[in-house]
């Protein structure tokens, strides 16, 4: 970072970094992978311990009496819709907490630019697509695309 970034840009991305803390992120998105890996575990025991489910899972893969294999077998095929699902909600608030911290780097170092050409210094560095398509940034993004925070944090491609 330091090899390839200037002053003003380590800088930026530092201040960042602080908005991050200083905006409370770290611990909400702990909190918040938490809640979520306990709701998703609470609800599949709940799925599992109901009889007609077990007799769903024997029934349909052949299993001789319920095991734990077919509970552990009923769990996967849960876990990915709704895991997906909520990982769809954290991915929006990873994108929001991006913003925000952006923000604060342009609040107290004033120079956005900076931060935005370091942003796609690593966007380049990454291989990262400069432009996905809006979909898949919603479903697998968990920050937003340098162009749209330029666009945020009001720097024009010309400044950067």
């Amino acid at each position: 970072l330091i090899e390839k970034h200037t002053s003003d840009e380590i800088v930026a991305i530092v201040a960042h970094e602080m908005g991050h803390f200083k905006l409370g992120h770290i611990p909400r998105m702990i909190l918040s992978t938490v809640l979520t890996q306990g709701i998703l575990f609470f609800l599949m025991g709940q799925f599992l311990a109901f009889g007609d489910s077990q007799r769903w899972v024997t029934e349909t893969f052949s299993l001789a009496e319920p095991t734990l294999a077919g509970a552990f077998l009923l769990m996967g095929l849960l876990y990915i819709p709704l895991g997906r699902a909520l990982s769809v909600l954290a991915l929006y608030m990873s994108r929001k907490h991006e913003y925000q911290a952006d923000t604060y780097s342009k609040e107290t170092f004033h120079k956005p630019e900076a931060l935005i050409r370091a942003l796609r210094g690593l966007e380049k560095d990454h291989l990262s697509h400069p432009n996905p398509h809006p979909i898949k940034v919603w479903m697998e993004y968990s920050h937003p695309p340098v162009s749209a925070r330029a666009k945020a944090l009001g720097v024009s491609p010309q400044e950067s």
